[in-house]
């Protein structure tokens, strides 16, 4: 990670890049694999009819089983709000962010369904080697493939885990760096971390990011580490989905001063807009108030752990939440800050105006034929 990043940015770029390609590229191979396996392949493979998804339960545990579930599911996909952070170094950020944020809905869709509807069909949910092994054993492909006979193509896996963490520990320390200089820009935090080198890299921002990465990952190590695992994990989980909502919230509240003030956003050459708005922050809402349901249930009755302590469980699994409600409730206490009248709110400063450039380039982009723009996304170039 510290080569990556005291290179120049674009070394990120090109690693992100191709730790991506790699993550597609081994999600594509399971997938064929998976139906392959579906029906019947392997040395020691058997057709599978979906006895899977009619033999056993389908809410294990009740609602209780499925908000855990819930809850680490988010933990795995709920980060693709770093999409916005990368956009502020983007060449054309119009342009690159369109991209990105039509694709995340089809990425999650179709690469993290497709993918689960198919170990489904392979792995009964009470096998005992999901949760009894380690790493990669505990897999449910390396699981499906074992049974099925199939050599090698765990150990492709295990590469392709590897290069996949790294591609998420490059991106994590990156968003962290450029949220603590964010910060720093706003006073909320020393002015140090904002500064930069001669190639715009917060070289300060960096470095703490980094320690703090090094010390965790030595607390992972001890033996007590996977509890501080868990704790982390919860606490992050949570504040995913509260974040989400702060997001949905703030739509709203965007396009209502958007509109007291009469504010031209809209009509300005490329402006982009959620499609049939307020679709979008109205269902964003309802699944992060859902979330937060899961949460709370979890917390107090947690699946298939008797005996556990319920205040220190409750606090594992909503403290994520506790703290951003905690910390906003004591900003805005310390320093007094009012609430936004929305006929005032300022939506003028730090406005990316488009550069003639820039808009040449999306010129020449949309005055191509629909199929040949459909293509710009899912060109590897």
């Amino acid at each position: 990670m510290a080569a990556i990043f005291i290179s120049p940015l674009s070394v990120f770029g090109w690693f992100e890049y191709f730790s991506s390609m790699m993550k597609i590229i081994l999600f594509l191979l399971l997938l064929v694999i998976s139906l392959a396996l579906i029906g019947g392949a392997g040395p020691t493979g058997s057709v599978h009819r979906g006895s899977t998804w009619t033999e056993n339960e389908p809410f294990k545990n009740g609602f209780s089983g499925f908000a855990d579930c819930a809850i680490m599911a988010v933990w795995a996909v709920g980060d693709q709000i770093v999409v916005s952070t990368m956009a502020g170094e983007a060449q054309n950020p119009r342009y690159s962010f369109g991209h990105a944020t039509r694709l995340v809905p089809f990425r999650v869709a179709f690469i993290f369904l497709s993918s689960l509807t198919a170990i489904t069909l392979l792995v009964p949910s009470d096998d005992n080697r999901l949760l009894g092994g380690s790493g990669v054993t505990a897999s449910p492909f390396v699981i499906a493939l074992n049974d099925a006979g199939v050599p090698v193509v765990p150990h492709i896996m295990n590469a392709g885990m590897v290069i996949g963490i790294l591609g998420n520990g490059a991106e994590t320390l990156y968003t962290a760096s450029r949220i603590l200089r964010t910060m720093a820009h706003q006073a909320l935090i020393p002015e140090f971390f904002a500064k930069v080198d001669d190639r715009g890299r917060p070289r300060a921002a960096l470095l703490i990011t980094g320690t703090i990465a090094i010390i965790l990952t030595y607390i992972n190590l001890s033996s007590n580490g996977s509890d501080a695992i868990t704790w982390l994990i919860a606490i992050t989980s949570a504040s995913f989905f509260t974040n989400w909502l702060i997001v949905g919230f703030t739509s709203f509240r965007f396009h209502h001063a958007l509109q007291l003030q009469r504010d031209p956003l809209f009509s300005e050459p490329y402006a982009w807009r959620s499609a049939r708005w307020p679709l979008a922050p109205t269902w964003l809402l309802l699944v992060s108030l859902l979330l937060l349901a899961c949460c709370f249930t979890v917390g107090l009755k947690p699946p298939g752990k008797p005996g556990i302590n319920i205040v220190e469980n409750f606090f594992q699994y909503m403290l994520g939440f506790l703290l951003i409600v905690g910390f906003t409730l004591g900003y805005k206490m310390i320093f007094r800050t009012s609430w936004r009248d929305l006929k005032k709110a300022d939506h003028v400063t730090g406005r990316h105006r488009l550069s003639a450039e820039e808009i040449n380039e999306l010129d020449l982009y949309y005055s191509k034929p629909r199929w040949r723009r459909f293509l710009s996304y899912i060109q590897l170039w």
